[in-house]
C-alpha cells in the first residue's frame, strides 16, 4: 500500500517534499508496529495470568465449599452443623476476619470458625 501511494505522490507532486513525508510515514508505521507487537505480547501474558487466577479462585471456592461442608461441632464433635451467619471476628477486628457461626443439631449450641485461622 505504501509503494502504490509513493508512486501516485511521486506522479503528481513535489519528489522531494513528498519522499520526506513517505520516510516519515514509513517511520511512525514501523514504531508503530513495533509497538503493537509489545502490546500484544503483554496483552498474552496478562490473559494468562488472569487464566491462572480465574482456576485458583475455582480451586479456593471448591476447597472451602468442601470444608464448610466437613464442620463438626466444638461442643459434641456431631456433623450435624448448619451455618447461621457469619460477622467480624471479634478477636482480629484490625484484619478484617470473618468468623463463620454454626449451629449444632444434636446439642444446639453454637462453633465459630474463623476465615483463614488454623
Amino acid at each position: 500500500m505504501l509503494n502504490l501511494l509513493e508512486k501516485l505522490i511521486n506522479e503528481h507532486g513535489s519528489s522531494t517534499i513528498l519522499k520526506e513525508r513517505i520516510t516519515a510515514i514509513k517511520e511512525e508505521y514501523t514504531r508503530l508496529e513495533c509497538e503493537k507487537n509489545s502490546l500484544q505480547v503483554e496483552v498474552n501474558s496478562l490473559k494468562s495470568l488472569l487464566s491462572d487466577k480465574e482456576f485458583l479462585i475455582t480451586s479456593l471456592q471448591k476447597e472451602l465449599i468442601d470444608i464448610r461442608d466437613t464442620i463438626n461441632c466444638d461442643h459434641c464433635n456431631s456433623p450435624d452443623t448448619y451455618r447461621t451467619g457469619v460477622r467480624n471476628d471479634p478477636d482480629f477486628k484490625l484484619f478484617t476476619v470473618k468468623q463463620f457461626i454454626y449451629g449444632c443439631v444434636d446439642c444446639k449450641k453454637v462453633t465459630y470458625i474463623s476465615e483463614g485461622i488454623d
